[in-house]
């Protein structure tokens, strides 16, 4: 596992610094890690294209898989700040927000590009 280290807050506004070291724990990862998979199986045949040409159904079912990553990054996210990690799941939060609504833009820019 890896090791984060800590300052104790007290110390460091007195001026010393005195470090603590805690232990990340490994079951939230675990844990989303499997929602992540198996959602992700389950969703690349449930996931219905808009019409029939090729890119729009690939289109269509990567935003699907894309759905179910994001729900896991949060649940991910969610557990890290449960587990008092709460700068990081900050982070986490922020960065699968934007590139959840990344991903979701991208079928815009190609419909977009499509009509220039």
């Amino acid at each position: 596992m890896k090791k984060t280290i800590d300052l104790e807050w007290g110390s460091f506004m007195n001026g010393d610094i005195v470090t603590k070291e805690k232990r990340r724990p490994l079951i939230p990862s675990l844990i989303s890690g499997t929602f992540m998979i198996s959602k992700a199986t389950v969703v690349l045949a449930a996931v219905p294209g808009a019409d029939s040409t090729g890119l729009a159904r690939l289109m269509f079912e990567l935003l699907g898989v894309a759905d179910y990553i994001a729900w896991g990054g949060f649940i991910f996210a969610g557990a890290s700040w449960m587990f008092n990690n709460r700068t990081v799941a900050i982070e986490r939060g922020i960065g699968v927000t934007a590139g959840y609504l990344i991903i979701r833009k991208a079928w815009d820019f190609v419909i977009f590009l499509k009509g220039v």
